[in-house]
């Protein structure tokens, strides 16, 4: 006869066995076999586990032990930003080959030229990773970026999205001075999601109001739609323009309550037309602005999140704590133009199309003329008769097929107004007309030099002796030209032709200048 027992135990440690069967109480009335029947169970020794891990599998848990706090609406959950722009671009990365995301990798200028230029430079952030989710996180209530503590904002950014210190482990935040704001990089959507719902941050003793932005991501462009319903939801906004017949579009979100809508494009293109539904509208590119407050009269921060809010300064000409009546002379912070600070710079485009235009169009007025008038071939040289009336030299062939045509006028500069010329410009038009007929004068004196230089003496005294009367009676000869006189003459003559020459391309010269 013997006793059965069956005892649970666990395999992974040997002391819990001994401390098991010493434990065992006898029984002494019983006189037989006992026998015992060991159910193992296996737990093997835990080991320690990543950050990735530790994600993995919290993700796997119910949501309903992961919350923390109150219970939040459908409304409340929903992230701001491009949340669903970021993972529509993945899923196309995924499906579409030789994919890449390195973006636009071009070499940054090392000394920005113009005011623009220097703000967005003073205001660049370190190279982050691009393929990262980025939140925008701007205080307001007057918190200031550069008098906080960076550790302890970074620690009320993490309590505020409830994540734990080995979940962060892997974002960066960036502090941006310049604009007052922080920067929040994380490789997870799920963590920006949860940044991005943050609405206040307590650091220290003070509880900061927050307001927070999803960046659309790397390699993208976005358009802008003027003239749609503001009755329309942002669901519906996205059935209308995100769907198989615009296959570049990843988002589109409106600027607050206004019929304005930006349209995020993957690539770097905007098209000219964009389907909303089945209507093809018209869609712009969105233009860069510059954040001006108008609380401090400071560039590259917003009025919602400056730094200081009791400093008043007159956004129109800056002068401080400025009385109601004071004469204002506006002046561009930007620019430095006599007018008020506005958020988009000037246009630096239109400025050098236009001056362009004028320049090609005065070039083409004056040029040709004087060209025609000095009696200038292509190549630059004065059109004198060289060995023959009908020869063209090699050399007058090769410069004539270097010269640069002139670029025909374009629709605007044919139909806009005639630039008048000014003072100067006539004077030197007046200048080249005299200088014109001088030279004129002067090439005929050097041909008929030259003609007497090829005409030979023997010629002469043949073409003399035919003159002579049959009669016998002489005919008074011309006196004898004296060589060295003829000489003399010619090169002086040569003299005062390379000085007009000089002339008239300093005259060319100046007028080139002035046009």
């Amino acid at each position: 006869m013997f006793l059965t027992a069956t005892l649970p135990i666990d395999l992974g440690s040997s002391t819990h066995l001994i401390q098991l069967l010493s434990n065992i109480e006898w029984i002494p009335d019983f006189c037989g076999e006992v026998k015992f029947s060991l159910i193992g169970v296996f737990h093997p020794v835990p080991r320690r586990r990543s950050a990735r891990q530790a994600e993995r599998d919290a993700s796997r848990m119910p949501l309903e032990e992961m919350a923390f706090g109150e219970e939040i609406s459908r409304q409340e959950d929903e992230a701001s930003g491009w949340i669903v722009a970021r993972s529509r671009k993945k899923q196309r990365q995924d499906f579409t080959p030789g994919y890449s995301s390195a973006g636009n990798s071009s070499a940054r200028p090392a000394h920005p030229k113009g005011p623009i230029n220097k703000l967005i430079a003073a205001s660049r952030l370190p190279r982050l990773p691009k393929d990262h989710c980025r939140v925008v996180v701007r205080p307001q209530g007057g918190m200031g970026v550069r008098k906080v503590t960076r550790i302890k904002v970074t620690q009320a950014l993490v309590t505020a999205a409830c994540l734990s210190p080995p979940q962060a482990e892997e974002n960066i935040v960036c502090a941006n001075e310049m604009q007052n704001i922080f920067v929040i990089s994380t490789p997870h959507v799920r963590h920006a999601e949860a940044y991005a719902k943050m609405k206040r941050i307590r650091v220290g003793e003070t509880l900061h109001e927050v307001s927070t932005y999803v960046t659309p991501p790397g390699d993208t462009c976005r358009g802008v739609v003027r003239g749609i319903d503001p009755e329309l939801s942002d669901d519906r906004l996205g059935e209308l323009f995100v769907h198989a017949r615009t296959p570049k579009v990843l988002g589109v979100r409106r600027i607050k309550q206004t019929p304005t809508v930006i349209v995020l494009f993957d690539g770097m293109k905007v098209p000219n037309y964009v389907m909303c539904g089945t209507n093809m509208i018209r869609c712009t590119l969105y233009r860069r602005q510059i954040d001006a407050c108008r609380t401090s009269g400071k560039l590259r921060h917003r009025l919602d999140v400056c730094p200081t809010p009791t400093v008043i300064t007159c956004p129109d000409c800056g002068v401080s704590s400025p009385l109601e009546n004071h004469t204002c002379h506006p002046k561009c912070s930007i620019c430095g133009g006599a007018h008020p600070t506005r958020r988009i710079g000037p246009a630096k485009a239109g400025t050098r199309r236009q001056r362009r235009r004028k320049t090609n169009k005065q070039r083409a007025e004056f040029v040709p003329q004087q060209a025609a008038g000095l009696g200038l071939n292509q190549g630059g040289g004065l059109d004198t008769p060289g060995r023959g009336a009908g020869h063209r030299s090699r050399s007058r062939d090769r410069s004539a097929s270097c010269v640069r045509t002139q670029q025909e006028p374009t629709w605007a500069e044919r139909v806009g107004p005639k630039q008048q010329a000014t003072a100067r410009i006539q004077q030197q038009e007046r200048e080249n007309a005299t200088l014109r007929i001088q030279l004129q004068d002067i090439k005929e004196e050097v041909e008929e030099l030259r003609q007497r230089e090829r005409t030979p003496e023997g010629a002469l005294k043949v073409q003399q002796a035919e003159e002579q009367p049959k009669d016998g009676k002489r005919k008074a000869t011309d006196p004898p030209v004296d060589i060295e006189d003829f000489s003399d003459f010619k090169q002086e003559t040569t003299g005062v032709v390379r000085e007009i020459k000089e002339a008239i391309a300093g005259v060319s010269s100046v007028i080139e200048s002035l046009s």
